[in-house]
């Protein structure tokens, strides 16, 4: 596994105690989910969510069905999903699905993110198919005007 800085160690580990409790609990009632099932989505997702924060300038694949449909669940959860966001990234995490067959780009996103498993986890999840992209944030530019944008009614 890969090595890191001290304040990334202490990133990686604040996702590590991430408490999903509530979330995985009610996904897997839903999906009904075996208790291996369970805990191998939540430990694939949170291994995800610290691809997204090593590779915050590039799109992650959300490897694993059960993973991604944690994802989806901890978004609907808005005001908890943008907390936890915010203590992590410092923002939103933006999710892109990818409708159909997967672009280039999509698919290079996808060979890259195995990548970066292989390297900070030593394994792939079951199920390396993917339907869902982390995108990077785009830079805001600066408001027109040296910032004194004038509105008008």
């Amino acid at each position: 596994m890969a090595r890191h800085s001290a304040a990334i160690t202490r990133a990686l580990d604040k996702i590590e105690r991430l408490d999903l409790k509530q979330i995985v609990a009610r996904t897997a009632e839903e999906y009904g989910w075996t208790d291996y099932q369970t805990d191998e989505a939540e430990d694939w997702y949170k291994n995800f969510l610290k691809l997204c924060y090593l590779n915050r300038r590039q799109p992650v694949a959300a490897l694993g069905k059960d993973a991604d449909i944690l994802w989806h669940q901890h978004i609907l959860n808005t005001v908890r999903y943008q907390k936890d966001c915010r203590a992590i990234f410092g923002h939103y995490l933006n999710h892109d699905p990818i409708d159909g067959k997967p672009s280039a780009a999509e698919e290079k996103a996808l060979e890259r993110t195995k990548k970066q498993y292989l390297k900070e986890f030593g394994a792939l999840p079951d199920d390396v198919s993917f339907r869902c992209l982390k995108i990077p944030i785009p830079p805001i530019p600066p408001p027109p005007h040296g910032g004194t944008e004038r509105v008008t009614r």
